[in-house]
């Protein structure tokens, strides 16, 4: 059996696909921006598969960052380290100095999140959690609202401190699409306690009372419990989360129509004691959903750093015999999946780590520790947090490699990435003696087939990475990742 079958329909027979599928790219270039570092350091993943590195932010981002560009160009719109907001001027907005009582300190340190308003092309929430169960002051989950049609188009804060979840909280915080495709799901944890809190926000906003599922481990042996980050993946299904009081990453179901947290799974890690502080702190799916990383404080010794494993069967056999180190160098913090379909790994010096093929098993997932240096600033970028963003499927620039000039059109378009297995392959203009070819993550030719009509279907029939080239008679013009589920 090949990897692959290659079939050609006709092109009108794929007219609604070809329509669907820029949409659907340019709607997900809100994570093209990242800003992070403790000297405005970021990312911009703009035309970029390999991003390139900024360090014109303002503001000092040791842990829990978010940003968001505008979703059809991927420009800047505004940031925030959960202290301030900063407009793309790098300002902070006029009202954008968030709840604090009493200390620029007491907001989250983990996490915090920006989601865009549902229904709405201007306006942004932003969801900020108490610092370490309140041990700093206090104030639950709270929200507040950006307008980026106020400030001269700099945007600025219309309300905030809007207490959303009274209770205590950990500083975990992620979000989902709701199955309706319009409403999103925000998504805590109390402490103490066991249960996780989503709340639904339609274009109205909150719907009260949030969703209770009590599952899983108690948070409460310490403020340790609420640091680790909680991660959702591509597809809204599953969630994951770590704490850095307690051994286990922690692996459920999510139900993007009612918002239960269900079906819990407890993965070990063997190097990791059951007593004291774990240092679990990142977490991230990969772009399929079939790998999980998680990724701790080492404190230099010989133990892991990053590890990953196999959770496509959500069975804790299964996925403890795929357990796998994948590093041990000294303490890897927040790592996060990018708009390239790969994972980065934030680490206490000048550079980014980088998983380069996060959907491979074992040591084929290419981890590269200093996949991305930045320059020397007065002093290191900082430890922990990276940005945090809905994890949408679709990876635009994979598919929109046809050109770094993002005034001309893309040489191919591929849509769906990720794939169940049928993929639609759209080439605008045929080159002469155009033709398409399949390769492994070994560059090892599996299929090749001339280009005879503008759109053509392609099944792939294994899960994994593959690379497909577009070639005009003489020379290969783009090649585009396709990630098979």
């Amino acid at each position: 059996m090949t990897a692959m079958e290659l079939r050609l329909l006709p092109f009108i027979a794929m007219t609604g696909l070809l329509q669907i599928g820029p949409q659907q790219v340019n709607a997900q270039r809100e994570t093209d921006k990242w800003y992070f570092g403790s000297n405005g350091e970021g990312l911009d993943f703009t035309g970029h598969c390999d991003p390139a590195p900024l360090g014109d932010g303002g503001f000092y981002g040791f842990e829990g960052c978010s940003t968001v560009a505008d979703r059809n160009t991927g420009e800047l719109l505004f940031y925030t380290n959960s202290e301030q907001v900063y407009g793309r001027d790098h300002l902070v907005m006029p009202n954008g100095s968030l709840h604090v009582s009493g200390s620029v300190s007491e907001n989250t340190i983990t996490q915090v999140l920006i989601t865009s308003r549902p229904g709405s092309d201007v306006q942004y929430y932003v969801f900020t959690n108490q610092i370490q169960g309140g041990s700093v002051g206090g104030g639950g989950m709270r929200m507040a609202c950006v307008d980026m049609t106020l400030n001269g188009g700099n945007g600025d804060v219309v309300f905030k401190d809007s207490v959303v979840y009274a209770d205590t909280v950990s500083e975990k915080v992620a979000a989902v699409k709701h199955a309706n495709g319009t409403d999103l799901w925000v998504i805590g944890h109390a402490y103490p306690g066991d249960e996780f809190f989503s709340l639904r926000i339609t274009p109205n906003g909150p719907v009260y009372p949030a969703v209770i599922s009590a599952i899983g481990k108690h948070y409460g042996g310490g403020t340790m419990d609420c640091l680790g980050e909680m991660k959702a993946d591509p597809r809204g299904d599953r969630i994951a989360v770590v704490t850095s009081g307690q051994p286990h990453v922690e692996l459920y179901r999510f139900n993007r129509m009612t918002g239960a947290v269900s079906d819990r799974v407890a993965i070990s890690s063997p190097e990791i004691a059951t007593s004291g502080n774990s240092w679990l702190y990142g977490v991230s799916f990969s772009p399929s959903g079939s790998k999980l990383y998680a990724a701790r404080k080492n404190f230099g010794l010989p133990i892991p750093s990053l590890i990953q494993v196999d959770v496509s069967s959500h069975d804790s056999l299964e996925i403890a015999a795929s357990y796998t180190v994948i590093s041990t160098l000294d303490s890897i913090y927040g790592i996060h999946l990018g708009p390239n379909g790969k994972i980065y790994a934030r680490r206490a010096d000048l550079h980014l780590g980088a998983i380069h093929f996060p959907d491979n098993a074992g040591l084929a997932c290419d981890f590269d520790p200093e996949a991305i240096t930045f320059l020397e600033p007065p002093g290191p970028m900082g430890t922990w947090g990276l940005n945090n963003n809905i994890t949408l499927a679709g990876y635009p620039c994979l598919s929109l490699s046809g050109s770094d000039d993002d005034h001309k059109p893309p040489l191919a378009l591929i849509h769906p990435v990720p794939t169940d297995g049928d993929i639609t392959v759209t080439v605008p203009e045929i080159p002469r003696g155009g033709r398409l070819v399949l390769r492994d993550l070994l560059g090892r030719t599996v299929s090749e087939h001339p280009l005879i009509r503008s759109s053509t279907q392609l099944t792939i029939q294994h899960s994994g990475t593959w690379f497909l080239e577009l070639w005009d008679a003489q020379r290969r013009l783009t090649t585009m990742r396709v990630i098979r589920q």
